[in-house]
């Protein structure tokens, strides 16, 4: 009855250039806002798409890279336990993500701050 029109569009995921180029067994450190920091390795990768759409359908393609989460390091606010599975991607960013070393390969940056003097008109 009713015909979908999808276009689609890919878009470059900073976090899947940095992960395509590492050893597939690598042992990872992640950390999130809330304080928790992991370690595993990457599972899979998984094809995916976010809906961007407003006066139609239009869809953004992603890669996920799914890390298999070994160990916690460190708990913070999230809930987090051995064996999870855990999408890193443009949606769910980490704030750092470290090889076994301890040496950052992608971090959050803040890249625009806007102060304002808290009157509203």
């Amino acid at each position: 009855m009713f015909e979908e029109t999808r276009i689609e569009h890919e878009e470059t995921n900073e976090i899947a250039e940095i992960l395509q180029g590492r050893p597939v067994d690598e042992e990872l450190l992640v950390e999130y806002p809330g304080g928790t920091i992991v370690s595993g390795v990457i599972d899979e990768i998984r094809e995916n798409y976010d809906y961007i759409g407003i006066d139609e359908p239009l869809y953004r393609k992603r890669e996920d890279y799914i890390l298999h989460v070994h160990d916690v390091i460190q708990n913070g606010r999230e809930e987090i336990g051995p064996g999870r599975l855990l999408a890193l991607n443009s949606r769910e960013k980490p704030k750092r993500i470290m090889d076994s070393n301890g040496n950052v390969i992608w971090g959050l940056h803040i890249t625009n701050i806007r102060v304002t003097d808290g009157e509203r008109g």
